[in-house]
């Protein structure tokens, strides 16, 4: 182990050595890198703008910081126009001439020697001087970008360069001595946990690789102190500070929300590319710590897989936090991985590569092709307080993003969080329909920020309050119950604020509908409301988006359409919630805000109360046949009612407290369900198949039939239940530890009940034991219940059959008991498949030829000599 740290210590003392023998360029581009790009067609695509960029005159003003920003990008985008050495001229890929290589030479030279090295003081009567920092580190980073490869043309010896040098190298010093001195015992790096010292850091970090040939006898001065200085920073701040910005693991998102961290990361990974490229995948020693080269550590890229779980569908992030509405992340291309790089159009892509920082030159320098593929269903990232439901990987699907933030990932961000506590947003045909309202700017967020301006719930009016510095905004947010079974995903979430416990499940069904539940308690009376904010206006124009509203007793229905896109809503409430259509704001673009229609659904004053909607997101002008009604209304019950297709029905309940009742919520045509049962919400869904068919509790513990009386679900503990049908079968899901009773037989349509049972059930581990009538769980969990005709006797639990597997068309079985006389092939409906008896058991071993069987699954059964299944267990045959 010591041989093994002293070798971690050399690598940190040799990385400065490594960098100095290196050839240049090795900043945002190599060599070999160059090669890649000269036939590639993205230097079609992007060349050409940057090219402009390089050809445009130098700002004659050097102390205004757009000047100075200005003068930046344009020496970087010289130099790397005059470096690749090519343009596009009528879609051929032409060299441009010794003349014009040597005036983008020339005029990345002049700007490189005339820096401007001055940054705001940090002191006690300018605290926040470093806010002016986030504009000055993004200017050196560009500067030394344009440093990096002039050097590589040979310009290495002249004068000019080595006055280029020095002042970078001053520039670089002035950031480190004021990021690290002292003000009456406090540091900005020992201070400041955000994204400004994470800008900060990346641009001395960027200093160190770049500057490695400037050479000093003072330390502080020193690019290997650089190094060590930004390596600490960058680790402690994302992972290691009480309020860093993400857990260990990479996999707790970043507080700050999605555009904080792109923001942060446009500093950070120029240093993590530049670093790549002297270095290959290490660890460096600082301050006795071990930091792993940040370009390989596998945390970043978890916070980038999750940007990418939560991308919108046309490739911007959702706006949650202090977030812009249409802001991308193309940068992540970075990271050498495709699948981190969303397919934008041309102009898309090169509009999002310059929004905050130019990136253009540093994309086409990492040439990667897109290669994300969104996952559809439900995807909770519960660390990172985010759940997604995607109804398909097509832009012109629905997707859902949820709230769910709490502990440290929503406290770091205080300064950058909003009153958004277990609110929703939803996307359809490429618009977003119902809102999040973004973010104008820092001076104008609590125009956007308040629990008024979120699809959360108030309490007599309001939620919690929004983030300011030292101040996080919102509530702790706590995701619950989750399954995906066919045709429903669901979850569910927790909160509390301002004397109220919050319950809200969110379920998809059969990718059409999109239903939110909510339930709220509190000790003391309260009025609650329930919020959607919509993409239109009432009596509103093309170009502000449309809504209509009607008002019913017990709730109403809403529609917003904008551009291709349409919700349709119904929304329901008990304890005499009124509705009521009121305007809001958002963001419409950057400092402007736009106007759109709310709904809020406000209860009287009660201990607790219960909210429902169902939304159906439809491409705009097409024909809506699907007529959701409110089916009832009562002071604890309301209820929505859908029928569609020849067949279908939906049913969704909202109950507001735990007493058992007869319901009754049948549609017109007296589809849905007469039951008694105390849940506090129920979901019935039958499809035009004849196993399509849901059944969804939360918090109940039974639902029986008032007609037969059978209880198709019951539980000894109060809990979240689902079952759903499939061919074969039922794939459920139990929320606690406890018993579940059952009458799923009972469902099967037909006069074969009495010959079916249920042959086995499928886990994850969290069944203790079973029989044909009841389930016990060890804990939460999904779970499959096969059924198919009675064959024989079975035990009332057969052993797992362990033993087995399937190879090159033949079915090996082991560990068979003394008295096994057959071995059963059946399909998942009980249709007997294959036979044979056990005429030589070689020892407990066995094997029989499955060539002749179809593709799919089988329940393997052992039957002994008393007719008994002994062992059973599953396989999939190919």
């Amino acid at each position: 182990m010591l041989k093994q740290y002293a070798i971690y210590i050399s690598v940190v003392f040799c990385i400065v050595c490594s960098m100095q023998g290196q050839i240049r360029p090795f900043g945002i581009i190599n060599s070999e890198e160059k090669s890649g790009i000269l036939s590639s067609t993205m230097l079609k695509q992007l060349l050409p703008s940057i090219l402009s960029s390089a050809q445009a005159p130098i700002p004659s003003g050097n102390t205004e910081s757009n000047d100075r920003r200005q003068r930046a990008i344009l020496a970087k985008n010289a130099a790397f126009c005059a470096y690749i050495g090519k343009q596009i001229i009528n879609n051929d890929i032409v060299d441009l001439s010794n003349a014009e290589i040597l005036q983008l030479i020339d005029k990345a030279q002049k700007i490189l020697i005339a820096t401007n090295t001055s940054i705001p003081n940090l002191s006690i009567t300018t605290p926040n001087a470093y806010e002016d920092w986030q504009w000055r580190s993004k200017e050196l980073i560009d500067l030394l970008s344009a440093y990096d490869i002039l050097k590589a043309l040979n310009q290495s010896d002249s004068i000019s360069m080595f006055s280029a040098l020095n002042k970078l190298a001053i520039f670089a010093s002035t950031f480190h001595q004021e990021a690290t001195k002292s003000v009456f015992g406090f540091t900005f790096f020992g201070t400041i946990k955000n994204n400004h010292s994470l800008m900060t850091a990346g641009a001395i970090g960027m200093s160190a690789v770049i500057l490695s040939d400037y050479q000093t006898i003072i330390p502080e001065q020193q690019p290997k102190t650089w190094l060590q200085t930004a390596l600490g920073a960058i680790e402690d701040v994302m992972w290691k500070a009480d309020a860093s910005q993400s857990a260990d693991s990479g996999r707790a998102g970043y507080s700050e929300g999605p555009h904080y961290f792109r923001y942060a990361m446009l500093n950070m990974l120029p240093f993590f590319r530049a670093l790549k490229h002297v270095y290959p995948d290490t660890f460096f020693l600082v301050k006795n710590s071990l930091i792993r080269h940040p370009f390989y550590d596998k945390r970043y890229r978890n916070i980038a897989q999750w940007i990418m779980t939560i991308m919108q569908p046309d490739g911007t992030l959702p706006a949650i936090g202090d977030t812009f509405m249409g802001s991308g992340f193309p940068e992540l291309g970075l990271f050498d991985d495709q699948g981190l790089v969303y397919p934008y159009t041309i102009s898309a892509l090169n509009q999002q590569l310059q929004s905050t920082v130019d990136m253009r030159a540093n994309y086409l320098s990492a040439l990667q092709y897109a290669g994300y593929t969104p996952q559809q269903g439900l995807q909770v990232i519960d660390q990172a307080g985010s759940a997604v439901f995607r109804a398909g990987n097509q832009s012109d699907n629905w997707y859902v993003h949820i709230n769910g933030k709490h502990g440290k990932i929503r406290t770091s961000g205080a300064g950058h969080s909003q009153s958004d506590a277990a609110s929703f947003l939803m996307w359809t045909h490429g618009r977003p329909m119902l809102l999040d309202p973004g973010y104008l700017q820092y001076g104008m967020r609590d125009l956007v920020g308040q629990a008024t301006h979120h699809n959360s719930i108030l309490i007599d009016g309001n939620g919690p309050p929004n983030g300011a510095p030292l101040s996080p905004g919102g509530a702790d947010v706590y995701f619950r119950n989750q399954c995906t079974l066919p045709n429903i995903q669901y979850m569910d979430l927790e909160t509390s604020y301002n004397e109220a416990d919050i319950k809200r499940s969110f379920i998809n069904i059969e990718d059409s509908f999109f239903i939110v539940s909510d339930l709220i308690k509190a000790d003391k009376p309260h009025s609650y409301t329930f919020q959607m904010h919509g993409n239109g206006v009432i009596n509103g124009t093309e170009s502000t988006g449309i809504s209509s509203v009607k008002k019913t007793k017990s709730g109403g229905y809403a529609t917003w359409e904008r551009d291709s896109a349409a919700v349709d809503v119904v929304i329901i409430g008990t304890q005499g919630a009124q509705l009521k259509a009121d305007t809001a704001v958002h963001e419409e673009a950057y400092m402007k805000t736009g106007t759109h229609t709310v709904i809020r659904h406000t209860t009287n004053s009660t201990l607790q109360a219960a909210f429902g909607s169902i939304i159906i997101p439809r491409k705009r002008f097409k024909n809506q046949t699907i007529k959701p009604e409110i089916i009832l209304a009562q002071d604890s019950l309301a209820a929505i009612g859908i029928e569609y297709g020849s067949k279908s029905f939906l049913i969704s309940l909202v109950k507001s407290d735990i007493s058992l009742q007869k319901i009754i919520a049948l549609t017109q045509n007296e589809q849905g369900f007469i039951a008694y049962s105390d849940a506090t919400y129920i979901l019935m869904w039958q499809g035009e198949r004849i196993d399509d068919f849901v059944l969804l509790l939360r918090d109940g513990t039974q639902f029986t039939d008032a007609e037969t009386d059978y209880a198709i679900l019951s539980s000894d503990t109060r809990t979240t239940m689902a079952i759903s049908a499939f061919p074969g079968g039922f794939k459920g899901y139990y929320g606690n530890k406890g018993v579940l009773k059952h009458s799923l037989i009972k469902l099967i349509p037909g006069n074969q009940i009495d010959s079916l049972g249920i042959i086995d059930i499928l886990s994850d581990g969290n069944i203790q034991s079973w029989n044909q009538d009841s389930i016990v769980f060890s804990g939460p969990g999904e779970f499959t219940i096969l059924i198919g005709k009675k064959v024989n006797k079975v035990k009332e639990s057969a052993d797992q059959l362990s033993s087995i597997y399937y190879h090159q068309q033949r079915l090996y079985i082991h560990q068979l008991d003394h008295d096994a006389q057959s071995i059963r092939i059946v399909s998942l409906q009980g249709k007997e498949i294959k036979r044979e008896i056990l005429n030589d058991k070689n020892n407990g071993q066995f094997f029989m030829n499955v060539s002749d069987i179809p593709i799919g699954y089988y329940n393997v059964q052992v039957i002994d000599i008393y007719g008994f299944v002994q062992q059973q267990g599953l396989i999939l045959g190919y």
